[in-house]
């Protein structure tokens, strides 16, 4: 009997401490916010004063002179050369694989820095990356697990050095190694 009420005891202290904060949350005084707001993890931010601005471009010097030739190469083929693609929009992970997320947040925070694929359904077929003798360590780190996840994935990689690029031809054999029909 005693412990039937104590349990009356603790679920009423609990019914009263829930009406209690039920009334603090109330009462606090919400700030004036103008314009439209959305929640972006947590964060409020106002979306009338939002500080972006465009680029100028989206590939540098280096890239530009890879994409222009490799789209010379590509022009008039079943192929098409896209830039900067987030590998986790031409790769997923195992839905069986251990850490699913970490491996899933890996692939949203790389890019490739092109991606051949085969039309019409613009299957993937090839990644490039653009190289440089003088990179980072870090972006070598991050072309290397790029390269990894690809070859996994079954797709072909190759990396190509702006400052060194091979002549039409013998980029054209490259492709052709790939995988690629030219």
């Amino acid at each position: 009997m005693q412990f039937i009420a104590i349990l009356l005891l603790i679920i009423l202290a609990k019914m009263g401490y829930d009406i209690y904060r039920e009334q603090q949350h109330k009462i606090k005084p919400k700030s004036k916010k103008t314009g439209q707001v959305i929640d972006i993890s947590d964060t409020w931010i106002n979306i009338d004063k939002l500080p972006y601005r465009k680029k100028d471009y989206l590939l540098n010097n280096r890239e530009l002179v890879v994409y222009d030739t490799l789209d010379h190469l590509l022009n008039g083929t079943v192929y098409r050369l896209f830039t900067k693609v987030q590998l986790a929009d031409f790769l997923q992970t195992a839905a069986d694989a251990a850490n699913r997320q970490e491996y899933n947040q890996r692939i949203i925070e790389r890019n490739a820095d092109f991606l051949v694929c085969q039309s019409p359904e613009l299957n993937p077929i090839l990644v490039i990356m653009i190289e440089n003798q003088n990179d980072a360590k870090r972006k070598q780190l991050v072309d290397r697990f790029t390269r990894q996840a690809a070859e996994t994935a079954g797709l072909a990689f190759i990396t190509l050095n702006p400052a060194s690029l091979p002549e039409n031809e013998e980029l054209k054999n490259r492709l052709i190694a790939a995988g690629l029909s030219l």
